[in-house]
């Protein structure tokens, strides 16, 4: 059984990775490691239909190597002990903005 309190690191392996947020907080969006194109902000507020000013920090994802995905025009990650991903957190103003990035990435 989990502690609710506990925080797990989730990733998806395309250009964003999900980073220790709370299992079953729905009322807060959850912050987004993006490495990849979701880093840059016209795709971003394209994806979650909005023109507002992107929130990020400048972030390092510990243990994870990026990668070329062959035959795509995005990156992916493998966890590789000793590598490092630069990245930026992304704050979405909503869980509708979440669900459209989820959509995006294909979960």
């Amino acid at each position: 059984m989990k502690n609710e309190n506990s925080k797990e690191q989730f990733f998806h392996p395309t250009s964003t990775c999900l980073v220790n947020v709370k299992p079953n907080q729905s009322s807060t969006p959850r912050p987004i490691f993006a490495y990849g194109t979701l880093m840059n902000e016209k795709v971003y507020n394209t994806v979650v239909k909005s023109d507002n000013k992107l929130v990020t920090k400048c972030a390092t994802l510990k243990n994870f190597h990026r990668y070329t995905v062959e035959g795509k025009s995005y990156p992916g990650i493998i966890s590789k002990e000793g590598s490092t991903v630069e990245g930026c957190v992304i704050f979405p103003q909503s869980t509708d903005h979440v669900k459209l990035l989820d959509y995006f990435e294909g979960n």
